[in-house]
């Protein structure tokens, strides 16, 4: 869900201003403003802290099958990745095509890559089973961007928790 649903959702559920959310979450009123038009996109660390603020509960989630959780350490680790050069959307955006034909999620990962950096690492870092089954088959698998040795740590990392 991108970032100008989530705000206005927690907001509107939480009951509070603009003011007084931006307040909680320590930033101005015109930058939250800015989020939920979408003129702006949070970082994720700001938008737990807005969500966080509003009282959004997030939950752990449950012990997940040790291959999932391979997935999930590698999706965030190819979202560090993602923050620090968003660049790489534009690389996930030239081997998409090589993802169409063999895959059901080619177009929704077209879709996700438009939307911008803040939403695909949302989905990248998101352990929700419509999320699960998108970083499955993401386009990042084909850019060899996690390198063997680091898949390994990354493996004995999965069977260690």
């Amino acid at each position: 869900m991108e970032p100008r649903i989530l705000t206005r959702q927690a907001r509107a559920r939480a009951g509070l201003t603009l003011r007084d959310l931006a307040a909680q979450a320590g930033t101005s009123s015109a930058t939250l403003s800015a989020y939920e038009t979408g003129a702006k996109d949070p970082r994720a660390s700001t938008l737990l802290r807005v969500l966080t603020a509003a009282g959004t509960e997030l939950r752990p989630v449950g012990v997940r099958p040790a291959g999932q959780r391979f997935v999930d350490l590698l999706c965030e680790r190819i979202a560090e990745l993602v923050v620090a050069d968003p660049a790489l959307l534009d690389r996930a955006r030239e081997v998409l095509p090589r993802l169409e034909g063999r895959s059901s999620w080619a177009g929704t990962w077209a879709t996700l890559l438009d939307a911008g950096p803040v939403v695909v690492v949302a989905v990248l870092t998101s352990t929700s089973p419509e999320a699960s089954a998108l970083k499955t088959d993401s386009p990042f698998a084909l850019l060899d961007l996690i390198s063997g040795e680091e898949r390994l740590r990354l493996l004995e990392q999965t069977h260690a928790s």
